[in-house]
């Protein structure tokens, strides 16, 4: 009898499929969104929410010591916040392009070069762009960290639709060394004149999205993250 009963609905599954082909090939892309991860250096581990508006861009990361949040205005990022009522970043737009930026009291002009995809905040601080996530920063002439990444794999924050998902990495306490849309593939840190390559190992879910990571040079290892997702 339940023989029967599964092979009625087999046939019945099998005509609606059928019945629904009308010679045209749908893809299903599958969205996931970073429900938290686990960050482990040095044998100490945090365990960090992400928080999201209905839009599903990232309003904050939550930990058990501290929150950091980001606040919207015209779909982006106008202010981040540490904790209650600090204010460490205030951005400004025009023809919505960064051109200004505050750190607490202290204000800077933000200049984007387009040929180039990077910004200038004021004197010092440098960061360019590859597709929507980071390819260098620069905090000094000899200070800096660049990035390589693997386009054919899914990083983290993939599945984000935001055009410009920066503000919520480069601006969030290094997150922008393991948040992306693309997988990390390399950290290339230099400090006066010495430089160490930090290569990823990378494992992926079975949907092709970065599970975890670990940034190592040798036998060195910067970091560890290991991601969970959920599907909306």
């Amino acid at each position: 009898m339940l023989k029967n009963i599964w092979i009625l609905g087999f046939s019945a599954l099998l005509f609606l499929s059928c019945s629904n082909d009308d010679g045209t090939e749908t893809e299903t892309t599958i969205k996931k969104y970073p429900d938290s991860y686990v960050f482990t250096k040095d044998g100490e581990s945090d365990n960090v929410k992400i928080i999201y508006n209905d839009q599903m861009q990232i309003t904050g990361y939550a930990d058990q010591y501290s929150t950091i949040s980001f606040v919207y205005e015209n779909g982006r990022v106008a202010k981040v916040k540490e904790g209650t009522g600090v204010d460490p970043y205030t951005l400004r737009y025009t023809n919505g392009i960064l051109s200004g930026l505050d750190h607490y009291t202290q204000s800077y002009p933000v200049i984007f070069n387009a040929q180039q995809n990077s910004y200038q905040i004021g004197d010092y601080t440098s960061f360019g762009l590859v597709g929507r996530d980071v390819s260098f920063v620069s905090n000094t002439v000899d200070n800096s960290e660049k990035f390589t990444y693997d386009i054919s794999k899914k990083g983290a924050l993939n599945s984000l639709s935001d055009d410009s998902i920066f503000p919520v990495t480069i601006f969030a306490n290094f997150r922008y060394y393991f948040l992306s849309s693309s997988a990390i593939t390399s950290i290339t840190v230099s400090n006066n004149g010495t430089s160490v390559v930090y290569t990823a190992q990378n494992t992926y879910d079975s949907d092709g999205f970065l599970k975890s990571t670990i940034m190592k040079s040798g036998t060195d290892e910067l970091f560890r993250v290991d991601y969970k997702y959920f599907e909306k």
